[in-house]
């Protein structure tokens, strides 16, 4: 099964041209949250479903334009007060978490420009997903909550009817949607794809080998991680088990159903 680890930020914004975050304990409750002392402002809560190791932070001024006022990159250990440029009135907050590599600051001068960000399944780390959150305001408190774009694939079952028992028994994704665009809600489109699992920074997102051969039945709680597919269009994603029956090798085929950021799939095989 999926394992969802939560941490908490606290972002302090200060009205007239400073911000101060200090960094709470992953695992406490926002409840249990206790802000600095510091200029009043906004504050701002942070929920992450995943592990953090590097937090980028754009505000941008949310008027016709929406230009950028102030990046902010931190990266763990994140210290306890960090400051940038902030003013008064409507803003947008853009947040991504574990890119990496750090961005470059002058082709991100517009929210528009945020908007294009393209990030690719070969990077992701599954501890550490690539995470982001966007949202407006002007006055404080404000809550937000990060969203991963990897999928997870949970494998909760596999039904043997094939009458022989099966070893050697690989799952696989295919035809995974390469990149797809970071602040994107919905409306994912599949362009490229990755297929070699030798290709990436984590190869055991696409490919699992289980060791257990399989009599009857088996609950291999295994995870597997695609980009989201959910815009026009078949499904292009597939779940492939190849598995010696006996003397002959074999593989079955499993279509992923239609995945928006961050959707779990749950899957339960059947082998005829």
């Amino acid at each position: 099964m999926t394992m969802i680890r939560f941490s908490f930020f606290h972002v302090f914004v200060v009205l007239g041209g400073l911000i101060a975050a200090a960094v709470t304990v992953p695992g406490c409750s926002t409840e249990n949250l206790r802000p600095r002392t510091v200029p009043a402002g906004i504050e701002l809560y942070i929920e992450s479903p995943g592990g953090v190791r590097s937090l980028d932070l754009f505000i941008y001024r949310d008027t016709l334009i929406r230009t950028l006022e102030s990046h902010l990159r931190l990266e763990a250990p994140i210290p306890e007060t960090i400051f940038a440029n902030s003013s008064p009135g409507d803003r947008l907050l853009v947040a991504i978490a574990n890119s990496p590599a750090p961005f470059r600051e002058e082709a991100l001068q517009r929210f528009e420009s945020a908007e294009q960000l393209e990030m690719y399944y070969r990077e992701e780390d599954p501890e550490y997903p690539l995470m982001s959150a966007v949202t407006a305001f002007s006055e404080g408190p404000v809550r937000i909550k990060l969203s991963p774009l990897l999928c997870p694939v949970d494998i909760l079952y596999i039904n043997n009817l094939t009458g022989l028992a099966l070893s050697g028994v690989r799952v696989q994704l295919h035809n995974v949607n390469a990149h797809a665009q970071m602040l994107r809600t919905d409306g994912f489109r599949t362009v490229e794809t990755e297929d070699n699992p030798a290709t990436l920074a984590h190869p055991e997102m696409m490919r699992r080998d289980i060791r257990e051969n399989i009599g009857h039945e088996l609950a291999p709680d295994l995870t597997l991680y695609c980009y989201p597919f959910d815009g026009e269009g078949p499904s292009r994603t597939t779940l492939t088990l190849t598995a010696m029956a006996g003397t002959e090798q074999r593989e079955w085929s499993f279509a992923l159903p239609p995945l928006s950021r961050g959707q779990p799939a749950a899957m339960e095989l059947t082998l005829k």
